[in-house]
C-alpha cells in the first residue's frame, strides 16, 4: 500500500503526504504507475461525460479534459518536456544539457513544444467519437505511464542522483512484468483488439524516443521521462484519431 501511495504522490497532486519511507518502497512504486494512470483516466472520463451532459461540444469537453490532466499531474510531465527540448535543442555537450534541464527557466523551444503538445492533444481527442473517448483517455493515461516503467527498466539513469534515481536503483524485471500485466489487462477489458495494438505501438514509440535521448545524454532523467510521457500520450491520441473509422 505504501508503494501505491508513493506512486500517487509522485505522479499526481492528490494529497498524499508520505515523508518517511524506505527507498525500496519508492522503487516498488514504479509498478503502480499504470494503475495511477488508469485512475487519472477514469477521473477524466467522468469529467468528459459531465461536460457533454452540460451541453459542451466535443472540442470544449476535450479542452477541459486536457487542462484537467495538466492540473491533476501538477504540470510535471510538461515541465520535463520543456526542459528536455531546451537541453537537446541547445546542441551542447552532455553535461551542459543535464545542467540546462535543472535550470528553472524555460526557453523558446520549450515553450513552442508545450503549445504544440497541448493543442495536438485537444485536437486529436476531439476527433475521436464521443462514445469511444472514455477508452481513448484511459489508454492514453495508462499506457503512457507504463512507458515510464519500460524506460526505467531498459535504460540507465543519466545522473548520479536525482528524483528518479530511486527507481533506477530498484528496477527489476518483476516490477516491469507487473506493470505490463496491468496495462495489458486494461487493454483487454476496454477494447481487446484495438487496445493491444495501441499498447504495442505506444511501447515501440516510447522506446524509440528513449533510445534517441539515450544516444544524446547516455541515459534518461526525470525530465526525459516526462517528455516521453507527454509525446506518448499525444501519439496514442493520434493513432486513435486515425483508426477511428476502422475499429469503431
Amino acid at each position: 500500500m505504501t508503494s501505491f501511495l508513493l506512486s500517487l504522490q509522485f505522479l499526481t497532486i492528490i494529497p498524499v503526504r508520505i515523508r518517511h519511507f524506505e527507498e525500496r518502497k519508492m522503487a516498488h512504486a514504479a509498478m503502480f504507475f499504470p494503475a495511477v494512470g488508469c485512475i487519472l483516466g477514469i477521473l477524466l472520463t467522468l469529467l468528459y461525460g459531465a461536460c457533454l451532459r452540460c451541453g459542451f461540444s466535443p472540442l470544449a469537453s476535450s479542452t477541459v479534459c486536457v487542462v484537467a490532466l495538466i492540473i491533476l499531474t501538477g504540470g510535471m510531465h510538461l515541465d520535463g518536456l520543456a526542459d528536455t527540448l531546451d537541453a537537446i535543442g541547445s546542441s551542447k555537450d552532455r553535461q551542459t544539457m543535464l545542467a540546462i534541464m535543472r535550470e528553472p527557466t524555460t526557453g523558446a523551444l520549450g515553450v513552442v513544444g508545450l503549445v504544440c503538445i497541448i493543442v495536438s492533444k485537444i485536437v486529436f481527442l476531439s476527433e475521436i467519437p464521443p462514445e469511444f473517448v472514455p477508452a481513448a483517455i484511459i489508454f492514453m493515461t495508462t499506457f503512457s505511464r507504463w512507458s515510464q516503467v519500460l524506460i526505467i527498466t531498459v535504460f540507465p539513469y543519466a545522473r548520479k542522483d536525482g528524483k528518479a534515481s530511486a527507481f533506477a536503483r530498484g528496477k527489476s524485471p518483476r516490477l516491469w512484468a507487473i506493470a505490463t500485466a496491468f496495462a495489458i489487462l486494461v487493454a483487454i477489458i476496454l477494447r481487446p483488439a484495438l487496445g493491444l495494438i495501441v499498447f504495442c505501438l505506444s511501447g515501440c514509440f516510447s522506446y524509440v524516443c528513449a533510445a534517441i535521448i539515450h544516444r544524446i545524454i547516455h541515459g534518461y532523467t526525470g525530465d526525459t521521462l516526462g517528455a516521453v510521457t507527454e509525446t506518448t500520450e499525444t501519439f496514442i491520441l493520434l493513432c486513435l484519431s486515425i483508426t477511428k473509422g476502422v475499429f469503431l
